[in-house]
Order: structure tokens, then C-alpha cells, then sequence
């Protein structure tokens, strides 16, 4: 304890030294925290929803040209004819601007327009009240919403009375209905969830098989497999080609397990899909050799700076793991301090990356565990060595040591 407090004196009287080492243990935890935090939640993890192998991400195919999106009077002859499915649901788009105003200051959130079914697919229950009924998508019923947890705490405060409240939305009222658990974020960046409804009128443009906005997702019935459903889709939009040609010439429908989608999202934003986790690696790996250098540079030049001080302790008698225990004693409290300064750096990173790449959960705090258990038992190491070296330095040479 003399020891520790000795250093923690030491690391006080050298301010710059210390802001040295802290951040550079800190930018390593953090950022490795933050690169295997994305991998695990993306890549390495299942979707978090159940029977998350039965989902699959739909994506219109025209030609030899593969669309992402698909009109809304082709969803409604799948969403008719389609055997293959339990449930077969839609987003318009991926996520659409809209304005909370009201109590508090105006915000410009992240929302998702959805069929009535949509947040059903994933079979994931609400946190708090219910999802959409059927006829909650036509107008007149369509003014409810469902909040993201991370919307309701921060916005909200976690106010469970928050359900059959009014809140403001594009100047208009909606009720809220719901609140998702905070594991369920999707599309990515949803933060509240509305009703989108088909009109009755043919001549609607929301009716049109020509504007391809809509981004389908369904759930396999069991037994089904992903074939199968491939097939039959493919049937379909050749009936669909015959009966309207100039709308749905080679325009067909290609399916894709929804894992595979989001890592492709994943490799989009980072690199070409065989190179993602070789990079994700060395980019992580190039991280904790960093931290090891640095936190090895700086206790070995204490180490070398304190080398007169530590040997006129040896001259004086002092055990050489009195000495060991002074020198990874200061080096191993400069990496506890840089291990919680790590931690506010992983979330601060964590949270740009959930923004450039997915939605993932925030900082996982098992990985950064792991990570900050690895790097003190490198930083141990770290600071061993020069220690060790220190103490075999002759007294009567260090003494003579300018």
C-alpha cells in the first residue's frame, strides 16, 4: 500500500507523463472495445430475434439489375398469393426523417413507416404495451406509434405512464401504443415506429407498380425452406410479367436470409465481404500493440529516469521486489486509471461506429472486460520488464547515473 501511494505521489508530480500513458491504454481498450463490439453484435452473434433463421430480407430484381426496393401493387399480389410466408411484411424505405415537437425541446428523429404487421415478423414482444393491430394501418386509426426503448428513456425518461399519450410528430397527434425492448432497432436507426396504410384508390401513386420504395421482409412458414419460397416468388412474378408487361418486364423478386443482408450492410460500410474481418483484425490487433508500446516506452523510460533512485534504494538494502513491486506499482495504476478512461472512449467510439456501419447494442461491456483484462495482464508484463532490468543495474553504477 506504501508502495502504490508512493506512485500515485509520483504520477501527480508528472502530470504530462501520465496523460501519456493513460491515453494511450485508453485508445487501445477503446477502440478495440469498439471494433469487437460491432464484429460480435454483426457478425458473430444471431439476429436477436426469434427464430431468426426463418427471416428473410426480399429485394427487387429488374433484369440483370438487382433494385432494393419493390412497388406497392407488386407487395400486395405477393402479400396475396404467396403460400410460402407466415408473415410477409414492408418499410417504406429504410427510415424517414420526422419531427418531434411538443414538450421540451423540437427534435429531428429517425422514424420507420411500416405495414401493420411489420414489427410482428420478428416475433419480438413489446417492452411496454402492444405493436399494431390489423386496421391500424387505414386512415383514421393510422395516428399511433411505437417508441424505441433508447427514445423512450432519453425523450421520455422511461416513464411508463407514456402509453395512451399523445405526442406531436410532423405537427400531427399520435398515440403511443408501445415501447420495443432495447435490443430491437430495425430498420437500423428506427426510432419510432408508424402505421403505413394502402389507399383504396387504384390511382393512388402508393398503389403504383412503378415506384420501387418499398423494402419487404418475411418470415418462412416451418418446413419452408428458403428454396422453396425462391420458387414460388419466381412463379409469381412471371404471372405478374404476363398480366402487366409494361410495368413488370423482367422485374422478378430475389431472397436472402436477413443475417446475410446486415453483413452485407456491414461489409458495404467497411470493405469488400472477404476482407471485412481481415481488416476488422489487424485493425484491432494494430490497436493493442500500440497500447503494449506505448505503456512498455513509458514505464521503461521511468524506469531508466529513476535508475540513481533505484539503486541508491539497493545500496540502502531495499529487497529487489521492493524495488520491482515501487516500479509495476506506478506502471500498473497508470493502466488502471487508462483502463476507466478506456471505457468512456469505447462508448464514445461504439456509438460513431452503431452510426457509420449498424445498429448495433451499445458498448458490450463483457468485450470490453475481456479487453481490459488482456491489456492489464500485458501492461503487468509491460511493466515487468524494465523493472526487472532496473533492479539488475550495479548500485554503485547507478549511483554515478546522471
Amino acid at each position: 500500500m506504501n508502495d502504490l501511494k508512493f506512485a500515485l505521489r509520483q504520477l501527480l508530480k508528472n502530470p504530462g507523463f501520465t496523460a501519456v500513458a493513460v491515453l494511450t491504454l485508453a485508445l487501445g481498450i477503446g477502440a478495440n472495445t469498439a471494433i469487437f463490439s460491432v464484429v460480435n453484435a454483426v457478425l458473430l452473434r444471431p439476429l436477436p430475434f426469434a427464430e431468426a433463421q426463418r427471416l428473410v430480407w426480399l429485394g427487387g430484381w429488374v433484369g440483370d439489375d438487382k433494385e432494393q426496393g419493390v412497388t406497392p401493387a407488386d407487395f400486395l399480389d405477393y402479400h396475396e398469393q404467396c403460400q410460402s410466408f407466415a408473415h410477409l411484411a414492408a418499410s417504406v424505405s429504410e427510415t424517414v426523417p420526422v419531427n418531434l415537437t411538443g414538450s421540451g425541446e423540437p427534435e429531428r428523429l429517425q422514424g420507420a413507416l411500416v405495414t401493420e404487421n411489420y414489427l410482428d415478423v420478428f416475433g419480438v414482444k413489446p417492452a411496454l404495451g402492444r405493436t399494431f393491430l390489423a386496421g391500424e394501418d387505414q386512415e383514421g386509426r393510422d395516428r399511433v406509434v411505437v417508441l424505441s426503448h433508447g427514445l423512450w428513456v432519453r425523450r421520455f425518461g422511461g416513464d411508463p405512464s407514456i402509453i395512451n399519450k399523445s405526442v406531436t410528430l410532423d405537427s400531427q397527434n399520435f398515440v403511443v401504443i408501445g415501447v420495443m425492448p432495447p435490443q430491437f432497432q430495425y430498420p437500423s436507426g428506427a426510432e419510432l415506429w408508424k402505421p403505413f396504410g394502402f389507399p383504396a384508390s387504384p390511382e393512388s401513386p402508393f398503389r403504383s407498380r412503378e415506384l420501387h420504395f418499398l423494402r419487404p421482409l418475411a418470415k418462412l412458414k416451418p418446413g419452408v425452406v428458403l428454396a422453396q419460397a425462391q420458387a414460388e416468388v419466381e412463379t409469381i412474378a412471371r404471372r405478374l410479367q404476363a398480366l402487366y408487361p409494361k410495368t413488370n418486364a423482367n422485374q422478378s423478386l430475389f431472397l436472402m436470409p436477413l443475417l446475410e443482408r446486415v453483413e452485407e450492410w456491414v461489409a458495404d460500410s467497411v470493405a469488400q465481404p472477404r476482407y471485412r474481418m481481415l481488416l476488422l483484425s489487424v485493425f484491432s490487433a494494430v490497436a493493442m500493440l500500440l497500447s503494449v508500446v506505448g505503456i512498455y516506452g513509458v514505464v521503461s523510460c521511468v524506469a531508466t529516469h529513476r535508475t540513481r533512485e533505484i539503486g541508491l534504494r539497493m545500496a540502502l538494502g531495499a529487497q529487489k521486489w521492493n524495488v520491482l513491486s515501487l516500479v509495476i506499482g506506478q506502471g500498473m495504476k497508470l493502466a488502471l486509471i487508462g483502463v476507466g478512461v478506456g471505457l468512456a472512449a469505447a462508448m464514445a467510439l461504439t456509438r460513431v461506429m452503431r452510426n457509420l456501419l449498424y445498429e448495433v447494442k451499445p458498448t458490450d461491456l463483457l468485450t470490453f472486460a475481456c479487453v481490459a483484462i488482456l491489456l492489464l495482464g500485458v501492461a503487468l508484463l509491460a511493466c515487468w520488464l524494465p523493472a526487472r532490468r532496473a533492479t539488475r543495474v550495479d548500485p554503485m553504477v547507478a549511483l554515478r547515473y546522471e
